[in-house]
């Protein structure tokens, strides 16, 4: 029997988790929530207007376009509270049903603009990914 004497060398990193305690796991995670369902409209409207002639306070005129305006945001918000918990639970895999199902209820107003509707789409689910993935590392680590 001839052994060549080879070893595998794995090396693993460990990042986080930065939060011990109960009391301040529980604090960092309803500060994810607060955090992404407050801050993600101004996100998503600053990086929509950074680079574009459209403004969202001139289009909503209508008492029809006002309510959907306001649609759109609840909308937003939950696809933020979705998205900090799956991002939270490891299950970035299901993530996709969000955009699918947003297309698929919004299907009229992606073919009139899609770059908004879909854009606003994806740096909302960025934004949350974000807040998610950093609320996992300092809860539980990597």
């Amino acid at each position: 029997m001839l052994t060549l004497g080879l070893t595998t060398v794995t090396q693993t990193i460990q990042i986080g988790p930065w939060v011990h305690g109960d009391f301040w796991k529980v604090v960092v995670f309803i500060s994810a929530y607060v955090l992404t369902v407050s801050m993600s409209g101004y996100f998503v409207t600053w990086i929509l207007n950074w680079n574009s002639d459209r403004d969202d306070e001139q289009e909503v005129s209508n008492d029809a376009s006002k309510a959907k305006f306001a649609a759109g945001r609840v909308i937003g918000k939950c696809e933020n509270i979705i998205t900090v918990t799956l991002m939270v639970l490891g299950q970035e895999s299901a993530l996709g049903l969000i955009v699918a199902a947003k297309a698929l209820a919004r299907k009229e107003e992606i073919k009139q603009d899609p770059e908004y509707y879909l854009g606003g789409t994806l740096i909302n689910l960025m934004f949350g990914m974000l807040i998610g993935l950093a609320t996992r590392v300092a809860i539980f680590g990597i």
